[in-house]
């Protein structure tokens, strides 16, 4: 399994799948992909949604996209209290309306993100 080191997947494989050999001399995502074809490692553990937009603009049609990811990392955006506020309301109401629309779908088809990408609604 090829990854890069940097990041919580290196070390979440290694800790979880310890019979799993980590190749993780790559420097970024496209190299990791290129490890893979090039027949250094069987598969590629990346960011699902980076990994599926790198794997579809440079190695289009060789790789097989996953439906869902083994290890979800909740991310959201935070400000300092009485700071900026506004970014975080302005944001939360543009992802409700991306979610609400239809938008967000028709992105990740247009990239080639799996579904199972999608933010909750709420």
């Amino acid at each position: 399994m090829a990854t890069p080191l940097k990041g919580p997947l290196a070390g979440y494989i290694q800790e979880k799948f310890p019979k799993v050999k980590v190749l993780t001399e790559v420097k970024d995502y496209a190299e990791t992909l290129q490890a893979v074809l090039d027949g250094k490692a069987d598969a590629a553990a990346l960011n699902t949604q980076s990994g599926a937009v790198l794997a579809k603009q440079l190695f289009a049609g060789k790789f097989v996209l996953p439906q869902k990811g083994f290890l979800e990392v909740p991310i959201g955006i935070g400000v300092l209290k009485g700071k900026q506020e506004y970014f975080l309301t302005r944001f939360n109401e543009g992802l409700k309306a991306v979610l609400a629309d239809g938008t967000y779908d028709r992105l990740i088809e247009k990239w080639g993100v799996p579904a199972a990408t999608k933010p909750s609604n709420h």
